[in-house]
């Protein structure tokens, strides 16, 4: 008789997209096809998940588990009770039903985002050493996990687009502007829209810069740093900072938070 297989179905609920993916708990190193929707077709995204679900119902040697985490707790719901009614299965919550197994050094009244904590845990999982994680989306945050495997906490700051949005609606004569990498031709913008648009993407890397090293002086030692989100190639695509992009730490996480419950 073969051994059962092990299949996670990870669904991260973010501000303003939703992805998901299957995970092989076997095979870890697999790197799997991820789809990202937006939020506003909760219907269409849970029509996918069940699309998912029911290619793998007839496969008696799979056990499958649907693992949800969110910092969207409005679209979450509505999303894992379309999934529930459309697969009939259980749809089980990271941080909720299930606990992220990551050690913390917090403040005892301290909430922290899911979204954090499983980025650590994805991040120390794979590296099996001290590690700092940005998360480049709606806002960055700068989180340092100990060579311990102990998440000890971090710096939150605005996002790429939450900073030019800022600007154009406290700033009479500042336009509204979509973020995007600028061009490597000059540091300092010609135009008003470029002065704009690379004030925000050399401050975040400065701002993460300068973390990283007050971090570090006061750890003794420079931990390695990872970048995931959405943002995070745009900024940080050849950085000598960072030593790895992971698009999808996120999903990780909640797979492994998954497998660890089982």
């Amino acid at each position: 008789m073969s051994e059962e297989k092990q299949i996670i179905l990870a669904v991260n609920v973010g501000n303003s997209r939703t992805q998901f993916a299957l995970y092989d708990v076997r095979a870890a190193g697999n790197v799997p096809e991820v789809t990202s929707m937006d939020n506003a077709d909760t219907a269409g995204i849970a029509s996918r998940v069940a699309d998912l679900v029911l290619a793998l119902a007839d496969d008696e040697d799979t056990a499958l588990a649907i693992c949800l985490a969110s910092v969207n707790d409005p679209v979450a719901d509505l999303l894992q009770e379309e999934i529930r009614t459309r697969c009939a299965s259980e749809v089980l919550r990271a941080g909720a039903d299930l606990p992220v197994p990551l050690k913390q050094d917090l403040e005892r009244e301290a909430i922290v985002g899911v979204d954090r904590l499983l980025n650590a845990l994805a991040a120390y999982t794979v590296t099996e050493q001290a590690c700092i994680v940005v998360d480049a989306g709606t806002a960055v945050t700068v989180d340092y996990v100990d060579e311990a495997g102990v998440f000890r906490g971090g710096a939150i700051l605005p996002g790429t687009q939450l900073m030019l949005d800022a600007l154009a609606q406290r700033g009479a004569l500042l336009p509204r502007l979509e973020y995007h990498r600028p061009d490597d031709q000059h540091t300092w913008g010609r135009n008003t829209a470029q002065a704009m648009i690379k004030g925000v993407h050399f401050g975040i890397k400065g701002a993460v810069r300068g973390l990283v090293e007050r971090y570090s002086g006061e750890i003794g030692s420079y931990p390695k740093v990872i970048a995931t989100g959405g943002n995070a190639d745009d900024l940080f695509r050849n950085d000598e900072l960072v030593e790895n992009i992971v698009p999808h730490l996120t999903l990780l996480g909640i797979a492994l938070t998954c497998a660890s419950a089982s």
